[in-house]
């Protein structure tokens, strides 16, 4: 669902916006790597890569923006191969989920990267989310 809307309240006016994917890459010297957030509400769509190079398995962490800080809402682990990630960009998208209402409301979320184990690295992939 690229480019659905979102409705957000203006004082009394009700305001339509677009609502864009947002994603994230992370590279084989980085122990995490997180997204901007975007609004979510209804469904809402996951996808991740962890390239057959990368030599851990990645998290893919959906969080959820609260009054202070972020929760986890949703975590996967992918196993090095789950997607492909080309020369400078994604070829192939892991899907994560498909059509979830979103875990934790509506709300802000983004997606974290971060490699299996305390302070690793060594894994090359992404993560997007799409309202």
């Amino acid at each position: 669902m690229v480019g659905t809307l979102a409705f957000v309240t203006w004082g009394s006016a009700v305001v339509y916006a677009a609502t864009a994917p947002t994603s994230v890459t992370i590279y084989t010297n980085q122990s995490s790597a997180a997204s901007t957030s975007i609004y979510c509400s209804g469904y809402i769509d996951g996808f991740g890569v962890n390239d057959d190079t990368s030599t851990n398995g990645l998290y893919y962490t959906l969080r959820f923006k609260e009054a202070i800080g972020t929760s986890e809402a949703y975590s996967k682990l992918m196993k090095p191969g789950t997607g492909d990630m080309g020369s400078s960009s994604v070829n192939t998208w892991y899907t994560i989920f498909s059509q979830r209402t979103v875990m934790s409301g509506n709300g802000n979320y983004s997606v974290k990267l971060n490699p299996k184990g305390a302070y690793a690295s060594g894994c090359y992939g992404a993560g997007k989310l799409v309202d």
